[in-house]
């Protein structure tokens, strides 16, 4: 059989594309735990987490006076101040609560790629 014979059998097969979007899916969030593990910290990083923290247990109200500099959107401070809060604090818990975030787009991208492809 051809190298052409075997592409357009796996071009018509039900299971290629769903297989290889799972195997991309799967590969992504192996790097990104792999990441999240390793990488060093960047400012804003902790920063964000630890203003989201403060937002979230009632410490400082968003763009209080004399509180911390706010400089973008409350929810981009609380979102991940409420995950610390009911998770734990930390930086693995807003890297790892980023990754869910990712997969879940992923898998939209997914679905709208679908309905759209047919």
């Amino acid at each position: 059989m051809s190298i052409r014979a075997t592409i357009q059998r796996i071009q018509r097969s039900r299971w290629a594309a769903p297989a290889l979007a799972l195997a991309a899916g799967l590969v992504y969030l192996l790097q990104a735990l792999q990441y999240a593990a390793f990488l060093d910290s960047g400012l804003d990083e902790g920063n964000y987490l630890y203003k989201g923290l403060l937002f979230a247990r009632g410490v400082y109200a968003p763009f209080q006076p004399f509180g911390p500099l706010t400089n973008k959107m409350p929810l981009s401070f609380l979102i991940p101040g409420v995950v610390q809060a009911l998770i734990g604090p930390g930086l693995r818990t807003g890297r790892y609560f980023a990754i869910l975030l990712a997969l879940l787009l992923l898998l939209a991208v997914w679905i709208v790629a679908r309905r759209f492809g047919g």
